[in-house]
C-alpha cells in the first residue's frame, strides 16, 4: 500500500467555519452599534449647544432692542393717557410702554393689525387723542403682512411661524441706540429659513432641528409661568413681577379702569391678562429636539442667562 502524501497526512485549512464566520460578524455588529451610537449622542450633544448658542445670541439682541425701545418710550409725553388711567402719571406711562412693546415687538399677525387700527384712528381709546397712537404702527410691519392671501389672512395659521416671522422682523430693525441684528455673523445661514407662505416670501430663525423659534412677550399661560416667577428670575420677596410695573401702579390700578377697562384690554391684546401678576420679561425659546413646543426638553434663554450661556 502506499503511503500517504505529506498533503494528505497534514491537511491545511483554507477558510474559516461557519461558526467563526458568525462570532466576526457578530463582534463587528457590536462595534458598529457602540460606535454609531456614540456618534449619536455626541451629534445629539452638539445639536443642543448649537441651538443653545443661537437662542442666546437672538435673546441678547431682543434684550439690547427692547431696552432702546423701552427707554425711548420713557421720555415721550403721553397726556392722552392720564385721563384713561386715572389721572395717575405712572399708570399712563406704563400703558403706553405696554402699548410701545407691543407695536415694536408682535407675537402676531393680529398684533400688527390692531396696532394698525389704533395708529391710524379706526380704533380708539375713551378719553385720549389718536396722536399719541400715531407713531406706533411700523412701516416694516405694516409692509411685512402686506400681500398675505387667503385662506388664513391677515395670518398664516401657524401661530409658531408667524411669532418667528415677527421676531425676525423686529430684530432687523435698526433703532436708536440699538443697530439691527447681525444674522450673518451671528448664527449664521444656517439659523435662518426663506419660506413662501400664504402667498409672500417671508424669513425667520430656526433651530437645528428646523423648527421656528419662537417669541413671548409677555407670558400668562405657558407651563414656565411659575417658574418666572421664582428666583432666580426674580428677586426673593418680590411683590410686584412685571419688570415695567415694579411699584404694580399698573397691576393694582386694574379695578380702576372703569369704562376703559375693556378697551385698555383690547388694545393689550387678547394675550394680556390684567388679572395676573406676573413675570412679563419677554424671552425666546426652541422646541428642542423633540420638535414639539411647551415640553421638558424645550430651551428657554431665560434658562441660559441664568447659567451663564449668553452667546455674547
Amino acid at each position: 500500500m502506499q503511503q500517504k502524501s505529506a498533503r494528505q497526512r497534514n491537511p491545511r485549512r483554507w477558510g474559516f467555519t461557519l461558526i467563526e464566520l458568525l462570532v466576526v460578524i457578530s463582534i463587528i455588529a457590536v462595534l458598529l452599534a457602540l460606535t454609531a451610537g456614540g456618534v449619536m449622542r455626541a451629534r445629539a450633544v452638539g445639536e443642543r449647544r448649537t441651538a443653545e448658542t443661537v437662542v442666546s445670541k437672538i435673546a441678547s439682541a431682543l434684550d439690547q432692542q427692547i431696552k432702546a425701545v423701552v427707554d425711548e418710550a420713557a421720555t415721550q409725553p403721553v397726556p392722552s393717557l392720564v385721563t384713561a388711567a386715572g389721572g395717575k402719571n405712572v399708570t399712563a406711562r406704563v400703558l403706553y410702554q405696554k402699548l410701545t412693546l407691543r407695536a415694536e415687538f408682535p407675537e402676531n399677525f393680529i398684533d400688527i393689525k390692531q396696532t394698525q387700527a389704533l395708529a391710524d384712528g379706526s380704533s380708539t381709546l375713551p378719553g385720549t387723542s389718536g396722536l399719541v397712537f400715531s407713531k406706533l404702527a411700523s412701516p416694516t410691519y405694516v409692509q411685512l403682512i402686506r400681500g398675505v392671501t387667503p385662506p388664513h389672512a391677515p395670518t398664516i395659521g401657524d401661530p409658531a411661524k408667524e411669532s418667528a416671522i415677527c421676531l425676525t422682523a423686529a430684530l432687523l430693525k435698526t433703532r436708536r441706540g440699538a443697530a439691527g441684528f447681525n444674522w450673518e455673523e451671528a448664527i449664521g445661514a444656517s439659523g435662518v429659513r426663506k419660506e413662501v407662505i400664504s402667498g409672500k416670501e417671508f424669513t425667520y430663525f430656526v433651530d437645528p432641528w428646523g423648527m421656528p423659534i419662537r417669541f413671548r412677550r409677555w407670558d400668562f399661560t405657558s407651563p414656565v409661568v411659575n417658574e418666572l416667577k421664582q428666583p432666580p428670575y426674580v428677586k426673593a420677596g418680590t411683590t410686584y413681577f412685571d419688570p415695567l410695573d415694579p411699584e404694580g401702579a399698573f397691576f393694582e390700578h386694574r379695578s380702576s379702569w372703569g369704562s376703559y377697562l375693556s378697551t385698555v384690554q383690547a388694545f393689550l391684546g387678547p394675550s394680556y391678562n390684567m388679572a395676573l401678576n406676573n413675570n412679563l420679561t419677554p424671552y425666546v425659546y426652541s422646541a428642542g429636539p423633540d420638535r414639539v413646543y411647551d415640553t421638558d426638553d424645550d430651551i428657554y434663554s431665560f434658562r441660559l442667562r441664568r447659567s451663564g450661556q449668553r452667546g455674547d
